[in-house]
């Protein structure tokens, strides 16, 4: 986001003095927006699977309903429709299409697999029919083509007969043919596609001329030439406009590089994604329940619950398991109620909380504790040697398979089979 806005700021004024308007009205516009934009983001990727559904099932049937109302009403540009004047901004619904489509078709396909509907890729297919027939008429063949090729992809990991296959295909040729030869800026596109010297290069080639104008490092912010250049520098060319004044270099690192460092980075922030979703998820069950107090016994799984506690003044307990104090419960003992240790002697607990600790021993299941006064006996030399191996967190998948390829290996040596 903060290299969007960077880029708008570099390459808007240009365009917009162009046209008459005060030099700095897209950046507005952009920066606007963003809060918007944030808030539709974090509020989508806390949203649960069936919301997803819901969203976009309710989407692809608004968004088909916008580009049918587009044909009617829709702003005239370059000769087609695809615009919908609201208020003081312009709404194209196709960019609404293609990711409501796709969750839509999704669900209907998964769902009829699940339960052997007899109809679900035909009732799958027809929104898809519906909107890419409305991009047509727009006309708007390049977004008609990209629906059409979504709901093929999708059709096809879901089991495609090749009958229908071999008709999708054989429709889709159809169209782009009726296409090329009764759409002239469709045959435009497709010539210079194939041979790039039978049409206007102009913005191509003067976008191509502002990387190495660049550099390495750039002319500097404000510096470029290309944004007076080029009609649509703040839209479609603004990857030149960065090219020029910021770089090659700039260029390579907004692109994104498989380096570790990166890597971890975007890492780190979808884990921070995710606990923020986690909490508000368990807000939402704490508020149905409303229990006593919430209890925790360490590890990140009790993380966004006691979190969740806190913000809603329910009162938090946490139970250390170990001798030392774990990190989680570490960050958490600064807004506990109490805190239960399993030795009488735990390290790490802070010293303003040492207060609260009470030793209470370690809780176990009553089958466990039922064994405690059941005789020890000792293996037998000759007997079998059990033993009893416990792990918390991913010790609990890794150890016991560690142990036992050790386990195995000693046997092995021993001359005792791997029993």
């Amino acid at each position: 986001m903060l290299v969007g806005a960077a880029l708008a700021l570099a390459a808007s004024p240009a365009a917009a003095e162009r046209i008459g308007l005060d030099s700095f009205h897209f950046a507005r516009q952009h920066l606007l927006f963003l809060p918007v934009a944030l808030i539709v983001m974090l509020g989508v990727s806390l949203l649960s699977r069936t919301g997803v559904k819901r969203i976009g099932t309710a989407g692809t049937v608004l968004s088909i309903a916008l580009l049918a109302l587009t044909l009617i009403i829709g702003a005239e540009l370059n000769g087609a429709r695809r615009w919908l004047p609201l208020g003081g901004f312009h709404l194209q619904p196709s960019e609404f299409v293609k990711p409501c489509l796709a969750v839509f078709m999704a669900a209907v396909l998964a769902r009829s697999k699940e339960e052997q509907l007899p109809y679900g890729k035909l009732f799958a297919s027809v929104p898809v029919i519906l909107a890419a027939l409305l991009l047509v008429l727009q006309p708007d063949i390049g977004m008609a083509t990209t629906v059409a090729a979504v709901w093929f992809v999708q059709m096809f990991v879901a089991g495609m007969p090749l009958a229908l296959a071999v008709v999708g295909g054989a429709a889709t040729a159809g169209g782009l043919f009726f296409a090329y030869h009764h759409l002239t800026h469709v045959k435009n596109r497709i010539d210079q596609f194939i041979d790039p010297t039978t049409g206007d290069t102009y913005q191509v080639d003067t976008s191509l001329r502002a990387f190495e104008a660049g550099g390495l490092f750039g002319r500097g912010p404000g510096e470029g030439t290309v944004k007076n250049a080029l009609p649509d520098a703040h839209t479609d060319f603004i990857f030149a406009v960065a090219a020029e004044e910021f770089g090659v270099i700039a260029c390579i690192v907004i692109i994104g590089t498989p380096e570790p460092e990166r890597t971890r980075a975007v890492a780190r922030g979808l884990a921070v994604l995710g606990l923020v979703r986690a909490v508000v998820q368990a807000a939402r069950v704490l508020r149905r329940i409303r229990p006593a107090a919430a209890v925790g016994f360490g590890g990140y799984p009790s993380v966004p619950p006691l979190v969740a506690s806190g913000r809603l003044g329910i009162p938090s307990v946490l139970h250390e398991q170990n001798a030392v104090l774990g990190r989680a419960n570490r960050m958490l003992a600064r807004r506990a109620s109490a805190i239960a240790t399993s030795f009488p002697e735990t390290e790490r607990i802070p010293h303003n909380r040492a207060g609260l600790v009470t030793h209470v021993g370690n809780p176990v299941r009553a089958a466990i504790a039922a064994l405690r006064g059941t005789q020890y006996d000792p293996p037998a030399p000759d007997g079998p040697f059990r033993l009893l191996v416990t792990g918390g967190s991913q010790g609990a998948r890794v150890s016991p398979k560690s142990y036992r390829r050790r386990w195995r290996r000693c046997r092995s040596l021993s001359g005792g089979g791997s029993r």
